[in-house]
């Protein structure tokens, strides 16, 4: 029984997306069971209140019922927080292991403390970025250099960059690192042909270990500008110095760049940060929940992980504004809440409709859209359908009666009944939860 709780985890973790995991459970800790009576309890320890509080509101019917799966016995809970807990960092996934500690926060005036690999989620959208990052990290000037970082706004890349930057610190404090903008870049050069102190300006940006600047697109079209550069990158790349840049675009895309400038940028190592998969947006959701302690329930939770935010700023935006809500206004989070607050701006209206909802749940059960829309009560077909009818209401928002119709002519009380069973099931039973969230997304494609 010693060993109960990591398998409970491990069953856990096969169901739970990689964020959740690592939110809620990665940092937990049996600290005693006992068994008599018939049962067995188990005493967890939690990281913080907030992530007991999570477990105990969203999760222990499920841990209740993997644990009675696998013991054949009643499993009851009970959590408390360590009191030799370190500081708590609900940090989502571990990217590649780094041999030394996360810099310190205060490492260089230049960067943003929050902005490490520690805090940074990876998913299929961004991890070939990150395992690059990090390789430059650990070996800066001789491989990928230059390094060249682009894509859409709001993905990451000054974070990533300057994560690379926080670690390098971290591996030498002695690394002269200049972290930058276009714009400064094209400020300090203007300040110093005005002041007349360009060999100052020169030492600025040659005499360094690693620079980094972003947002280099804006240098196009700008001649004077854009011979500095050159001159500046020719500097540093022949000293073997590390040179990494970020753009909205890939180089031969940069509309006024200079051909030379285009053939330095290739002749290094070109990756981009692609708009957010399901799965790296939802990280970020969960992440950013954790981070702000924002309390939501699944129902909330699981239509945002299916909204398609375009990037973390929205996400973290959107969140901000439902603390707002919750916290300062003390206003009770609900879907309609949400409808109300984010506003046309925002939501859009469903892009599909109830017949591609039968024909998705149909398909995904295995059974035909007539069976559905028919009298049959086979328990795959009843359960299907039943789904069909919630995700009719709770995606759709029509009324019950209508349901009723579009189901063959149900009666308003057993459409209630079903979307009623299905909306407390998607609470219980992960199987329910995951068909619904499997068969949203589909619908979403």
């Amino acid at each position: 029984m010693d060993d109960l709780w990591q398998n409970i985890l491990a069953h856990l973790k096969t169901t739970l997306s990689s964020a959740s995991f690592n939110i809620w459970f990665a940092k937990t800790k049996q600290l005693d069971v006992q068994k008599g009576g018939g049962g067995i309890h188990l005493l967890i320890s939690c990281p913080s209140s907030f992530v007991q509080d999570t477990i105990e509101k969203r999760f222990l019917g499920q841990l209740q019922k993997i644990g009675q799966e696998l013991t054949s016995n009643q499993v009851t809970f009970s959590f408390q927080v360590r009191a030799d807990r370190p500081p708590i960092n609900n940090n989502l996934f571990r990217p590649l292991h780094l041999e030394t500690p996360p810099p310190h926060p205060s490492s260089h005036p230049q960067l943003n403390p929050a902005y490490t690999f520690q805090n940074f989620v990876v998913g299929p959208s961004n991890q070939v970025a990150v395992a690059a990052a990090q390789s430059i990290a650990n070996s800066p000037g001789s491989i990928y250099n230059p390094f060249f970082l682009f894509g859409d706004v709001g993905l990451g890349k000054t974070h990533l960059i300057q994560a690379i930057a926080h670690q390098l610190i971290a591996n030498n404090p002695r690394t002269k690192i200049l972290y930058t903008t276009s714009e400064e870049f094209t400020n300090d050069l203007i300040r110093g042909l005005r002041n007349q102190k360009m060999e100052f300006y020169k030492n600025k940006y040659r005499k360094i270990d690693v620079l980094l600047i972003d947002d280099i697109q804006f240098i196009a079209g700008k001649t004077f500008v854009q011979e500095e550069f050159f001159h500046t990158f020719n500097s540093l790349y022949m000293a073997g110095k590390q040179v990494i840049v970020t753009a909205d675009s890939p180089p031969d895309e940069i509309s006024g760049m200079p051909q030379r400038i285009i053939s330095r940028f290739k002749g290094g190592l070109t990756i981009d940060i692609q708009p957010l998969d399901y799965e790296t947006r939802r990280g970020i959701l969960e992440y950013k929940i954790g981070e702000l302690q924002l309390v939501l329930d699944s129902e909330i939770i699981e239509w945002l992980n299916n909204y398609p935010f375009k990037n973390a700023r929205e996400i973290e935006g959107i969140l901000l504004k439902l603390k707002t809500l919750s916290s300062l206004q003390h206003q009770q989070i609900t879907l309609t809440t949400l409808n109300q607050m984010l506003g046309k701006n925002h939501l859009t209206t469903p892009s599909f409709t109830p017949k591609e909802v039968i024909k998705t749940t149909a398909s995904f059960w295995g059974v035909k859209m007539k069976d559905l829309l028919g009298k049959g009560r086979q328990s795959k077909i009843a359960t299907a359908r039943q789904v069909a009818m919630y995700l009719c209401r709770q995606e759709l928002n029509l009324p019950y009666t209508q349901i009723g119709r579009i189901f063959g002519g149900k009666d308003h009380s057993t459409v209630i009944h079903s979307v009623e069973k299905i909306n407390q099931l998607f609470k219980t039973d992960n199987q329910i939860r995951q068909a619904i969230i499997s068969i949203k997304s589909n619908l979403l494609k």
